[in-house]
């Protein structure tokens, strides 16, 4: 038996007939060894990017070394009547070569994945640098320090169950699936695109550089470790690089990709309390956010009395709603962003433009000009006053289509889309040729004259609301007939529609195309028609039922978030949904599975089946 140690500078070892121990320096060594080599050597510091086995020409090789294992985190080989003990080698390569030959090949010994995980392909050449999760992947975590050291990226974006990624020392690229994931990056320059779940980042003060893709502001988390210095409402050492946030939490460096104008929610390990940093542009001279009492309102802008100039919604945070300019006292410029906003217009004459969203505009004292284009949705006039103000429609927004009476309300329709003229006096202006760029004069249209169609009936006795029509859609709703109204009839529409109740115990009938059914509160009586029905339900709407309903009908629990706060029993043929901590219900009258209403959808927009048992199935 002999002791051998290597110099730094490297060197060739011999292992003898006799069980050696050798000890590995930080030059580059080669073990040569034979046949018969001794039956128990160990090999000390063995580095996977430079040391070699050089190996007598009789020993066979499939893939590596045949005949090998583990014992604890060393590699035990078998070469012939040889056998070599590499000391913590668990997830390591070897470098070997044949005696005689200067090529130099690589056997990979690394822990075997876990089931329904597979190293990725590049063509018919397997990449030890990936590994890939499929849908049936039913483990809780899955740590990339476990397996081969050359390891950089692991892909869950088929997995379909909330799981823990922990990353190791490499600089490493995550991918996370659409249920949701928590992610432990470790002291790499990490990589991490986020799926559709909620997804939770820890970050602790010593985890490099991280580049994370996809951020919501609206459900993903970052845990911070408690060594950060945090505030409520900002972080120390942060900055806007373009269209990204960069933050520097303890020595982490961490870039959240095109966060401009966006909110990060956090909480410090070990607390379950959910903060918001706001990182937003700073607002013009002369606006502010608006204050709920003692708490900003981050959703509301206001402008003062000396504001004078444009403000455009879109380049301030995400989450602006309001923009309300009534105290402005000159003519102002005001844009909409993607959102659905409420505009308060100034009273010496605004120029406005909703934006994508479905708007609601409320008009000044001032001629405002309202521009209405291709892709601006339904928007929603208030105090409108045809001898002021003017609807400009751009040249794409498509034909003026119809012009109805709901209520109280003038409807017009354009293209796809509508928009509604609250208590308008039944005439409105258009100007041809209006765009977002500038206003072009091309002719002025004569004020409207036709007669608008009388769509619907109100009978006082019963007190129900009729829509008399096939083909005129749009908005119905109770409150605008009469205070006291209980029924709303839109059976005979062929046409989409939004059915709206009151604060009565309402009866109300779906029209055969599909509608959106808001009966509000009360305990409200709901029948499905032919189409696809949305009944919407949330705390505060009562004891609802469910008359009839089809296999295309869904229950759409507007304010719940979380499918565990959803309950759902069904006794002798009454399905019944509840939402925790309150007692109102929307039961589901002669369910049966595969015929009714078997599908609920929360506010995030994410859908869930509904079974007899009451189990709740994302789908």
């Amino acid at each position: 038996m002999s002791n051998f140690t290597a110099n730094a500078k490297g060197g060739t070892i011999i292992l003898t007939k006799g069980n050696d121990t050798v000890r590995l320096g930080k030059g580059t060594d080669v073990i040569r060894t034979g046949l018969n080599s001794g039956t128990n050597n160990v090999v000390y510091n063995y580095d996977s990017s430079r040391d070699i086995l050089e190996i007598e020409k009789g020993v066979k090789i499939v893939d590596g070394v045949r005949g090998y294992s583990f014992v604890g985190n060393n590699l035990v080989m078998r070469l012939g009547n040889t056998k070599i003990n590499l000391v913590n080698m668990v997830n390591k390569s070897v470098r070997f070569r044949v005696q005689g030959s200067n090529k130099v090949e690589t056997a990979n010994f690394y822990r075997e994945l876990p089931k329904n995980t597979s190293y990725a392909k590049n063509g018919k050449v397997m990449d030890w640098t990936r590994v890939v999760a499929n849908a049936s992947f039913s483990a809780s975590k899955f740590d990339m320090s476990e397996y081969n050291e050359n390891l950089k990226t692991f892909d869950a974006r088929n997995v379909r169950r909330y799981i823990t990624i922990a990353g190791n020392h490499g600089n490493n690229v995550i991918y996370t699936g659409n249920y949701g994931s928590l992610i432990e990056p470790s002291r790499g320059n990490d990589t991490i695109y986020l799926g559709k779940g909620t997804d939770v980042i820890r970050v602790d003060a010593n985890d490099g550089s991280n580049v994370v893709y996809n951020y919501d502001s609206n459900r993903d988390i970052l845990e911070i470790d408690k060594k950060v210095n945090t505030k409520a409402k900002n972080w120390r050492g942060y900055s806007l690089v373009g269209n990204d946030l960069v933050a520097r939490l303890g020595n982490t460096k961490l870039t959240l990709k095109n966060m401009v104008n966006k909110s990060v929610r956090f909480r410090i390990q070990g607390s379950s309390k959910v903060e918001t940093a706001n990182f937003y542009k700073e607002l013009p001279k002369n606006t502010s956010y608006a204050r709920n009492g003692k708490v900003m309102d981050w959703t509301r802008v206001v402008a003062n009395s000396s504001f004078s100039n444009k403000f455009d919604m879109s380049e301030y945070n995400e989450n602006l709603r309001t923009f309300d300019a009534r105290a402005v006292r000159t003519h102002v410029y005001i844009a909409g962003n993607r959102g659905n906003n409420v505009i308060y217009a100034g009273n010496y004459g605004s120029n406005i433009k909703g934006g994508d969203g479905n708007d609601t505009i409320y008009c000044g004292n001032g001629a405002d000009y309202i521009y209405y284009d291709n892709d601006d949705n339904n928007d929603t006039l208030v105090n409108f006053n045809a001898k002021k103000d003017i609807v400009g429609v751009g040249k794409d927004a498509g034909d003026i289509k119809s012009v109805t009476l709901d209520g109280k309300d003038v409807v017009v329709t354009i293209g796809q889309n509508k928009w509604h003229a609250n208590h308008g006096n039944g005439s409105l202006r258009f100007k041809n040729g209006a765009t977002m760029g500038g206003i072009r004069i091309q002719g002025e249209r004569s004020p409207q004259k036709r007669t608008l169609a009388q769509t619907v009936s109100y009978n006082t006795g019963n007190r129900t609301l009729t829509a008399l029509t096939t083909n005129v859609g749009g908005n119905y709703n109770l409150a605008s007939y009469a205070a006291n109204a209980v029924t709303l009839n839109a059976n005979k529409l062929r046409v989409k529609a939004t059915l709206v109740g009151n604060a009565q115990n309402n009866t109300i009938i779906a029209g055969q195309a599909g509608s959106e059914i808001r009966a509000g509160k009360g305990n409200d009586r709901i029948t499905c028609g032919a189409g696809a029905d949305r009944i919407w339900f949330a705390k505060g709407d009562g004891r609802d039922t469910v008359l009839k309903s089809g296999k295309t009908d869904v229950a759409y629990l507007y304010g719940v978030r979380d499918i565990k706060q959803v309950t759902a029993k069904c006794v002798k043929g009454v399905m019944t949904l509840g939402i925790k901590g309150c007692s109102d219900t929307l039961s589901i009258s002669g369910w049966k599975a595969g015929s009714s209403l078997s599908t609920v959808q929360l506010a995030n927009g994410v859908k869930y089946n509904l079974a007899a048992n009451g189990k709740l199935t994302r789908k």
